[in-house]
């Protein structure tokens, strides 16, 4: 908690120096200065970060570049959300932490369902839908939803572009 409250008071410096920034501008700040100070530790220490990022996010691209998606290491990174829960039981995670609402805690009663408009169950339904390129038992609002979040993240996943002189 220490840690988060040094956090809140680096967030409020950064804001200062553009306050008129809008929302999303100001809640992507907090995952890239969480990220700046893990890896501030991690370098200290010889560490790798570990990122909690699912396959259902990444797809998807639920996740802030260079933020909470900028890590080292992604161990539960081929799991679509479901099958993490799944884990989550197996390993015998506390229920009150399995039950609560995924949140990255942007903002008071942020929550990543309601801030992607569609549940895990129906994001992880779709996705293996399209991956098994058969989408007939998925609704067509869904199945639309969820590709135009792909098509519209894909930079998120991709390395940048590097500039060559030569083309």
């Amino acid at each position: 908690t220490t840690l988060f409250r040094s956090l809140n008071g680096i967030f409020k410096e950064f804001v200062k120096v553009n306050p008129k920034a809008d929302n999303i501008a100001k809640a992507n700040l907090k995952p890239r200065t969480r990220m700046t100070m893990l890896y501030y530790f991690a370098n200290s220490l010889n560490y790798l970060v570990a990122g909690t990022g699912n396959k259902s996010e990444f797809l998807v691209g639920y996740f802030t570049k260079y933020g909470d998606g900028g890590v080292d290491i992604l161990p539960i990174g081929g799991l679509l959300k479901t099958e993490v829960v799944t884990l989550a039981k197996e390993l015998k995670i506390p229920d009150d932490i399995i039950k609560r609402a995924p949140s990255a805690g942007l903002w008071a009663g942020q929550t990543d369902e309601k801030e992607m408009g569609i549940t895990y169950n129906e994001l992880d339904k779709t996705i293996i839908a399209i991956e098994k390129n058969d989408v007939s038992g998925i609704d067509k609002g869904l199945l639309e939803k969820v590709k135009k979040m792909m098509v519209n993240s894909e930079h998120k996943r991709d390395a940048a572009p590097i500039f060559n002189k030569g083309s």
